[in-house]
């Protein structure tokens, strides 16, 4: 959603009736830099700054790529009146133990137009950014630090700049884990080649809530402009559809409220589709649909470091209630008992995000060939009582699921399933502090 005077600022041109000069069309394209990209961000009223959507943090805070579990590419449309459109491109790529680094690319454009009546011939204006971000922690508890660099193109008819512009952000997930904070500073202006700052913006949020359910608000201020207030909301069911709602308000000199709403749709583990819409008054009513796509096995989250704890040999039996994406209800299961190998087993790398385990391995092979599939195991105990944690063997090299249980250490192991069925090798026992 816009407010009015970046609304008004994006579409000087149609309306002031006469050639605009060279800065006045390089500052009035600039403003597009403020058009959310994403649809769910938009779809919450764009109170998003603590919250995350995968590599399209790129545009919004780039340090809340650090919540990123996995290698995502982000696309994104943006529809307008008048065929007024942008269409935005982000891919971020986990680095294991590393933070998180990523670009995108977005093009804004309006069609050709005359808004001189026939003085001049008709024009039409198009905008680009090109942004390359890179979030870490730098082995902070629960920080984590983004920063971004902007190349920005603008054209207006025969005028236009090209500007470098920086963002930076902080998101912070507070020991209460339901609560998140987040803050950025965005286009802080490096070198332009034309007079006119960038929309200069500051903000902080706040969101609460969990992967089913949360609430969010963020205050902001542009440059020039009034405090403005965005508050959203998101509700999942079964993990598959989510409703989103959200207002962004100002109540002083320019007072609006624009709300806005949005739906989302998860494919799998791997796939996920968003779309918002906003009125924003007299300038009409903004589309926006995102698509992302995961892939690769889940990383290691800078805000949930994962410890690994020494294994004895345990022979205490403790029952296991077991959590994952099959049984989001707790289900007992019973099945034979089983206990730490004596020798070593093959490695497993082990993270926590949001509550949720996710396992990863290396391909295994048996009698040189593949591993036909894998289950995985967990205990609460290091040496004794692992009960089964899959229904089936997974044929891919990574798991996750959740454990339903807070302040523990858990431990896992994985074994090999040949192609008879039989269980062979297994793996390390991994113990993992479950916050």
């Amino acid at each position: 959603m816009l407010p009015p005077k970046i609304a008004i600022g994006l579409l000087l041109f149609l309306s002031i009736g006469q050639p605009l000069l060279a800065d006045q069309a390089s500052q009035a394209g600039r403003q597009f830099l403020l058009v959310p990209q994403d649809a769910r961000e938009s779809g919450m009223g764009g109170s998003f700054v603590a919250l995350s959507d995968g590599a399209m943090d790129l545009f919004s805070n780039p340090a809340a790529l650090v919540t990123l579990p996995q290698d995502q590419l982000s696309l994104s449309h943006l529809s307008w009146f008048g065929g007024t459109n942008e269409e935005s491109a982000a891919y971020a790529r986990v680095l294991a133990g590393a933070g998180v680094i990523g670009g995108g690319l977005s093009f804004y454009w309006i069609p050709s137009f005359d808004n001189t009546g026939g003085v001049e011939a008709s024009f039409s204006s198009d905008s680009y950014q090109g942004v390359l971000g890179y979030e870490s922690g730098f082995g902070l508890k629960n920080l984590a630090f983004g920063a971004s660099l902007r190349y920005v193109g603008t054209a207006f008819g025969g005028a236009g700049s090209n500007d470098l512009g920086m963002d930076l952000g902080l998101f912070y997930e507070t020991d209460w884990k339901p609560l998140k904070l987040g803050a950025v500073v965005k286009n802080i202006g490096l070198l332009t080649s034309a007079k006119g700052g960038f929309p200069f913006l500051y903000g902080f949020g706040a969101s609460f809530g969990d992967k089913d359910k949360s609430l969010s608000v963020e205050l902001d201020r542009i440059e020039g402009q009034d405090l403005q207030v965005q508050l959203g909301g998101e509700y999942w069911i079964g993990n598959v559809v989510a409703f989103r709602a959200g207002v962004r308000v100002q109540d002083y000199t320019n007072a609006f409220v624009q709300p806005s709403l949005g739906v989302g749709v998860r494919l799998g583990e791997n796939y996920h589709f968003d779309y918002a819409i906003a009125n924003i008054g007299d300038l009409g009513v903004v589309h926006w649909i995102t698509m992302g796509i995961f892939f690769g096995s889940p990383e290691k989250s800078v805000l949930s470091p994962v410890k690994s704890i020494p294994v004895p040999v345990e022979t205490a039996v403790v029952p296991l209630v077991r959590h994952d994406k099959n049984h989001p209800k707790p289900v007992k299961t019973v099945p034979a008992l089983d206990t730490v190998p004596t020798e070593a087993g093959f490695p497993i790398e082990a993270q926590v995000i949001n509550d949720t385990v996710n396992l990863s391995w290396e391909p295994q092979t048996l009698m040189d060939s593949p591993a036909g599939g894998y289950n995985v195991y967990g205990s609460l105990v290091p040496g004794a009582g692992f009960k089964k944690m899959t229904d089936k063997p997974v044929t891919l090299v990574h798991w996750s699921g959740e454990i339903g249980l807070r302040g523990i250490t858990y431990y896992f192991k994985v074994k090999t399933v040949g192609a008879d069925g039989q269980e062979t090798k297994s793996s390390e026992v991994k113990g993992v502090e479950i916050p």
